[in-house]
């Protein structure tokens, strides 16, 4: 059997890839880069009116996910108004109660925390992460930024828009 991949975007721009078996083909891998490389626009009617960006792995859209943890939802509430205020993230989504499991000071730590996940452009990143370093309680704040390689174009222009 073939495994084949449908796309389905999400009202908020969030892109789901599921896998469908049929005939003997590609591999899942093989298939996303026939995808990627073919693909310029495809379009979702049933979900969504405007275009879905699909690009190959080295493009770029201009726009970053970015991870930040905290220890409780009150400084994660904090810090995500004081990044939209700033004009340094569109959005920002707080997932409560994720537990890190890592290493501090030679001694293994298991904590709760609340995860940020920030929606902003490449270009405020360095003002981004300086700004989460110097009103985050941690001494070492995780920011780790991923790019975005595709996703609603509409979704993708509010981003840039709120973002300056």
């Amino acid at each position: 059997l073939r495994t084949t991949l449908l796309l389905t975007t999400l009202r908020n721009g969030i892109c789901l890839i599921r896998e469908r078996s049929c005939q003997p083909s590609l591999s899942i891998r093989d298939e996303l880069l026939r995808v990627s490389r073919s693909t310029k626009t495809t379009y979702h009617k049933s979900l969504h009116s405007s275009p879905i960006t699909s690009r190959g792995m080295s493009d770029k859209t201009g726009v970053s996910v970015v991870y930040v943890t905290c220890p409780t939802s009150d400084v994660a509430k904090s810090l995500s108004r004081g990044l939209i205020e700033n004009k340094l993230a569109a959005c920002v989504n707080l997932i409560p109660q994720v537990l890190s499991i890592y290493e501090w000071e030679g001694k293994v730590e298991e904590e709760g925390e609340t995860l940020m996940i920030i929606k902003t452009q490449d270009s405020v990143l360095d003002k981004l992460t300086d700004y989460v370093k110097k009103n985050h309680p941690y001494d070492v704040p995780e920011v780790i930024s991923l790019p975005v390689t595709g996703g609603s174009g509409d979704y993708l222009d509010w981003v840039k828009k709120q973002v300056k």
